[in-house]
């Protein structure tokens, strides 16, 4: 676990980078349909009404390394990708958490705060 935990943060270290980047992260990524229930669940908790849909993203993107979910808004919607790696070894209390996460930088507006890229 430790290593993992390295190579996590490891890419969290990353200097920001141009929203463009990201989003074609997004569009080599797929639509991922299967954390629907997850996402409504999450939405019930919590309370937040915007549109968020999921992507599945390649591993194998070095900006984002093998082990990683991100956030990011696009016009109204805002899109949570998460590598396939990461969705593979997660159960769904994980992968619950992990969206939460991401769903708290958009709660809290971390996206439009430059110390919280």
């Amino acid at each position: 676990m430790n290593n993992l935990n390295n190579l996590r943060f490891k890419y969290d270290l990353r200097k920001a980078v141009g929203d463009k980047k990201i989003l074609n992260t997004f569009e080599n990524g797929m639509p991922f349909h299967d954390l629907e229930n997850n996402i409504k669940m999450l939405r019930d908790k919590l309370g937040f009404t915007f549109n968020i849909l999921t992507y599945l993203l390649p591993s194998d993107d070095i900006l984002f390394g093998k082990f990683n979910a991100l956030v990011t808004k696009n016009n109204k919607n805002i899109l949570i990708g998460i590598t396939s790696n990461m969705y593979d070894i997660l159960d769904t209390n994980e992968m619950n958490f992990v969206l939460g996460h991401e769903i708290g930088h958009i709660i809290f507006d971390h996206l439009n705060n430059e110390k919280h890229v």
